[in-house]
């Protein structure tokens, strides 16, 4: 099935309880530039993050992150912050954000990492150290971390939902 990115956006919205999905996102995994005297080989260049992942919508972080702790014996109630940015459409797996929609990901999995330069593929060793180092969320408190993405409508190019296959157009 293919649909545009408003039909996505309604049949999110639609969607009750915590399900499983597959993403396929094509994103701008903000590659360092670096400096004049040290120019990265990646200047000027369009580069492409595609990552395909499993997850689920619809879930409950403080309950994610609460049930980890009480697995790492950690009883202490885990109260969740407010989002530092957007704002959750209640009810649905969609973030609110200067009039754009996010739909927010328990990543379970990441099944495959591609990264292009003017479309062309590059290897992830060539270009690692040119990526920008994720950091650990700081109020879990848990050794394992519930890893949460929002990945905005426009840069998800397929999703698997109830057993569908569905393509967005660009």
């Amino acid at each position: 099935m293919r649909v545009s990115r408003t039909v996505l956006q309604t049949m999110l919205a639609e969607q009750k309880g915590a399900k499983p999905v597959t993403i396929v996102a094509e994103t701008d995994p903000k590659v360092k530039v670096g400096t004049a005297k040290n120019p990265s080989p990646y200047r000027g260049k369009t580069v492409i993050k595609r990552a395909k992942v499993n997850g689920m919508i619809g879930w409950i972080y403080d309950n994610s992150v609460n049930n980890q702790r009480a697995r790492e014996g950690n009883q202490e109630f885990f109260e969740v912050q407010p989002r530092k940015w957007g704002e959750r459409i209640k009810g649905t797996p969609l973030v609110e954000y200067k009039g754009k929609f996010y739909l927010e990901v328990k990543v379970e999995k990441v099944i495959s990492t591609e990264y292009f330069v003017d479309g062309e593929l590059v290897p992830t060793a060539e270009i690692k150290p040119y990526l920008p180092v994720k950091s650990k969320p700081k109020n879990q408190g848990t050794e394992k971390v519930i890893p949460c993405s929002d990945y905005w409508l426009g840069n998800i190019r397929s999703i698997r939902l109830d057993r569908a296959d569905i393509e967005v157009e660009v």
